[in-house]
């Protein structure tokens, strides 16, 4: 069934998938999300704009409250987060210190958030930021986390992605920021341009490192002026 087959749902066959739906959301089964979340906003959006008949359903009334709770974008994303911190997160973490990071090569971490993105992108990213920020004293999920953003496209990750490699600029960690200044020229972009150019770190070899990006950038780019 796609969801042009749901709008159609004649009363009877729509109040027994709404059923079935409600059954579903209560699944920790990640396959089913994507779909799910799809699903939803046709149910909800017909609730929404009811009155309903809903035909003959075998009960004297069908309350929606009981089915169905107000659900939005925000919502969907809050409870893909909650997924994330149930379900993931210990996964993630275990991985981080587990596994050694090969340059050139996938790692089952990185793998692992690949898919999540393919879930839900705008969740994924709002849940990496909050981990990126619960675990700033910890230096294996920190440097595990930017050492995937790196490698992942800016436009996957902006602008969320970008806004963590800058804040790693300020922890005392000089591997924290190294990694930080590799994801801005992985990303080799405009931004990446601008936001070096205006970088400057105590750390002598850091900031030539920082300089030869920039003027490699520019070659590319122009000053941006």
């Amino acid at each position: 069934m796609d969801i042009d087959d749901v709008n159609n749902l004649s009363g009877t066959k729509f109040y027994h998938y709404s059923y079935s739906l409600n059954n579903l959301r209560k699944t920790k089964d990640r396959n089913l999300y994507s779909f799910e979340n799809e699903l939803y906003k046709v149910f909800s959006y017909r609730i929404s704009n009811g009155p309903y008949n809903i035909g003959n359903t075998g009960s004297s009334q069908f309350d929606s409250r009981t089915y169905f709770e107000p659900l939005d974008e925000n919502a969907i994303n809050a409870r893909r987060m909650n997924y994330l911190n149930t379900n993931v997160k210990s996964t993630l973490i275990r991985l981080f210190k587990d596994e050694e990071f090969d340059f050139g090569y996938d790692s089952k971490s990185e793998m692992l958030l690949k898919e999540e993105f393919k879930q839900n992108e705008t969740a994924t990213k709002s849940w990496l930021n909050s981990l990126f920020l619960e675990y700033y004293d910890n230096i294996t999920v920190l440097t595990g986390i930017l050492r995937i953003l790196g490698r992942f496209e800016e436009k996957l990750i902006f602008p969320e992605g970008m806004a963590m490699a800058l804040g790693g600029f300020s922890h005392k960690s000089d591997e924290v920021k190294e990694l930080c200044i590799r994801a801005f020229e992985n990303w080799g972009s405009k931004n990446s341009l601008k936001v070096l150019r205006n970088t400057k770190v105590e750390i002598n070899w850091l900031q030539e490192y920082i300089n030869e990006i920039v003027t490699s950038l520019e070659k590319e780019y122009g000053p941006l002026d």
